[in-house]
Parts: structure tokens; C-alpha cells; sequence
């Protein structure tokens, strides 16, 4: 308190303008970061949700016709699609039936009980969607995605965030000099 009666008025103008602009723009970047980033998870989400529904529905034939190879075929596609470290199709039984791993490594899984408990609490995007035909499941399949292109983009929009946020402040602070003029003047010259 002792600091701001030591300035005079042209400083208290400025530093309230300055401190007003710089708080409210912190936390205008800070909301608009974290929405960023849970719109990103959710639209990675639904994408992932989505390629599983349709290799559900590719997988369908090979359930029918009880061929593996078939789904390791079909898994293998999931190469194509970035972010994906792991699929897997299992029997209505839990056990494994056919599986896909990227080049990241992965924990070998064999059942699906195995699975939904080991990446419950991970960082990865857990996606499971039945296979089924006529109301009958005929097997589970399921999707790991990574979470790593978020966290890039996240980190590249802070960055720019960072430069927006210096920029204003420049800004803020020749326009809080140019107000303090405007403002100040007639009460000086009283």
C-alpha cells in the first residue's frame, strides 16, 4: 500500500490500465487453452470412436466365417490412421482373436478384461465397440490412441499464445501512456 501513495497520478492511472488489461487477458488465454485443448480431446475421441465402429463393421465377415487372418488384414489398416498404437478384436469370451501394434511400444495384451484395466487410467484414448450381427455380439474391438498430437498442438498453441500475450502487453502499455495523458492532464493542470 506504502508503494502506491509514493506515485503519483500519471503512475496509478497507468498501472491500473496496465493491470486491468494484463489480468484480464491472462485469463481470457488461460480459458480459451483449456478449451482448446478439451475440444481437441473430444474431437480426437470421436474420430477414434468412429474408426472403431467401422472396423467393427469390417470385422463382421471374419467373426462369421471365423477367420483371423482376415482380421489381422483389416487390423493392419489401422496403420493409416494417425495416432493409433493399438487394436484388437476379442471373442465374446475375453480372449484375444486378432491384433494390431504400431511401432510404439505396447503392453502385450491377450485378454480384453486385461485391457479395459490396464489403460484405465493412462493418458491414452480407450475406445470399445462390439461387433455384432442381428442383436448377437460377436466379438469386442478395441482401439488405443495416443494423446501426443494434443499434446503438440497444445504446446504450439501456447507458444503463439505467448507471442499474442507479449504483443498486447506492448500495446496495452503505449495505449496506457497515451490514456494517462488524456486522463491525467486536466487534473494536472487544476
Amino acid at each position: 500500500m506504502r508503494v502506491h501513495n509514493r506515485l503519483s497520478i500519471r503512475q496509478k492511472i497507468i498501472s491500473i490500465i496496465l493491470a486491468v488489461t494484463i489480468i484480464s487477458i491472462i485469463t481470457g488465454f488461460t480459458i480459451e487453452i483449456f478449451t482448446n485443448i478439451r475440444n481437441s480431446e473430444d474431437e480426437l475421441r470421436n474420430n477414434i470412436t468412429l474408426d472403431a465402429k467401422l472396423i467393427a463393421d469390417y470385422l463382421l465377415p471374419t467373426f462369421l466365417f471365423d477367420d483371423k487372418s482376415g482380421a489381422k488384414e483389416i487390423l493392419l489398416k489401422l496403420t493409416n490412421i494417425p495416432g493409433v498404437i493399438y487394436g484388437a478384436a476379442y471373442n465374446p469370451n475375453g480372449s484375444l482373436y486378432a491384433d494390431f501394434r504400431s511401432d510404439t511400444p505396447v503392453d502385450s495384451i491377450d485378454s480384453l478384461a486385461e485391457v479395459l484395466k490396464s489403460y484405465e487410467n493412462r493418458k491414452e484414448i480407450l475406445i470399445v465397440e462390439h461387433i455384432r450381427w442381428k442383436e448377437e455380439v460377436l466379438g469386442t474391438v478395441v482401439l488405443i490412441a495416443t494423446t501426443n498430437s494434443i499434446r503438440e498442438k497444445t504446446r504450439d498453441h501456447i507458444k503463439l499464445v505467448i507471442l499474442i500475450l507479449a504483443i498486447t502487453i506492448v500495446v496495452a502499455i503505449i495505449t496506457a501512456f497515451n490514456l494517462e495523458r488524456i486522463i491525467s492532464g486536466p487534473i494536472l493542470r487544476l
